[in-house]
């Protein structure tokens, strides 16, 4: 099948030299740009053709054939875009410099694992990696240093009015009741008794009464009526 039963050119695209054009490629329906190097073998056209076999693999998967046509070559690339083959070489050149630098050793490091990228602060010396440092503390007046990694307080301050040990000896106020009770007076007549213990003196006996036993009650009989019988 001949160039013009492969492809139909739909429009020439604007540009000097090469002569490109959008089209579609008739046995799959896609869209193509064909470029035809006209003049025939000039050493521009031989450039452009040096380019082309030193394209990256990514770039060649875009192009589709390299042909000859009334003897100039043409070149079928994958569109859109479409532009002309020179604009399309330098965009390919471009893709490739980039992936080119993106594989170098350096261009993409990444930390190790477990480590923090350190930033520089100004006026801070660098430390080494996953360390972290703080500067000493200034010196307490009367603090004597301690070591790296030991925790020591300071003793409290002396009280400015010391305080007198507490005496084992009771208080006035508590000696007040702790002081014996004197014992009571006797009183003439009543016998004392013992603590906790209340008793009375007995009773005088009563004229005609006769005296009963403890915890018995008795009443004197009565004296007789006259003329009424005795019970």
């Amino acid at each position: 099948m001949d160039f013009a039963n492969k492809y139909n050119l739909i429009e020439l695209l604007a540009g000097d030299g090469v002569q490109s054009y959008r089209a579609l490629q008739t046995s799959t329906g896609r869209d193509v740009a064909v470029h035809v190097l006209v003049g025939g073998k000039t050493p521009e056209n031989e450039a452009l053709l040096v380019r082309l076999r030193a394209m990256e693999p990514h770039s060649m998967a875009k192009l589709i054939e390299v042909g000859e046509y009334h003897g100039d070559t043409f070149v079928v690339t994958l569109g859109p875009p479409y532009q002309g083959l020179d604009e399309w070489l330098a965009e390919q050149d471009g893709a490739a410099a980039g992936a080119h630098d993106f594989g170098k050793a350096g261009f993409w490091k990444r930390p190790d694992a477990g480590s923090l990228a350190a930033v520089p602060v100004p006026g801070v010396p660098p430390v080494a990696a996953a360390t972290t440092q703080f500067a000493p503390l200034p010196p307490v007046p009367g603090v004597p240093p301690v070591a790296a990694g030991t925790t020591q307080f300071a003793p409290p301050p002396p009280l400015a009015h010391p305080v007198a040990p507490s005496s084992s000896e009771p208080g006035e106020f508590t000696r007040m009741f702790q002081s014996p009770v004197a014992p009571p007076s006797p009183v003439p007549g009543v016998t004392p008794v013992a603590a906790a213990t209340k008793q009375f003196a007995p009773l005088p006996p009563v004229p005609g009464v006769t005296p009963v036993a403890a915890a018995t009650k008795q009443f004197a009989p009565l004296p007789p009526v006259p003329g009424v019988p005795p019970v």
